[in-house]
């Protein structure tokens, strides 16, 4: 019975490898990735519809530490008016553009948004990248966004 066993054990090791040697350690990341990055600093705008017909824009302004600040503004199909400010950590990886909610401002208080909770993770597939826009699509639903650099005291269109 051990010698069953400890074969056993043997076995799911052994089909557990995945016959591709990897690296010790995680290289560094080649020039065009650290070049995709830097092209996502700075502000950017986008304007999009809504399915009731309103609008969905956003003023998404990326940091070179990996922090962000996106600003919401939702005019709903009746055109109430509704703004809202997130907080949330960024990245890329390969063809990955990802977030993660950290919390809200209100004023000049911020609210944690709860970690535990999947919603506030986000991923993204890299569609077209220049340095005048950016093009993507969400993973889980399908959404694709574009927004677009713009000047550093840029705000909201009235």
């Amino acid at each position: 019975m051990k010698i069953f066993l400890a074969a056993a054990v043997l076995v799911l090791i052994a089909g557990s490898a995945t016959g591709q040697p990897v690296d010790p350690v995680k290289p560094d990341d080649p020039q065009s990735a650290i070049q995709l990055r830097n092209m996502m600093l700075g502000r950017w705008f986008g304007d999009s519809p809504t399915k009731d017909g309103g609008r969905r824009m956003h003023i998404v302004e990326r940091r070179p530490d990996g922090t962000m600040k996106v600003t919401f503004r939702l005019i709903d199909g009746k055109g109430n008016v509704n703004e809202q400010s997130e907080i949330a950590l960024w990245g890329v990886s390969g063809p990955v553009y990802f977030s993660i909610t950290r919390g809200w401002l209100d004023g000049p208080d911020f609210h944690p948004a709860d970690p535990t909770q999947s919603i506030y993770y986000d991923a993204y597939e890299i569609l077209e990248l220049t340095d005048r826009t950016f093009r993507y699509r969400h993973f889980t639903t399908g959404s694709e966004y574009r927004i677009d650099r713009v000047a550093p005291d840029f705000e909201f269109p009235e």
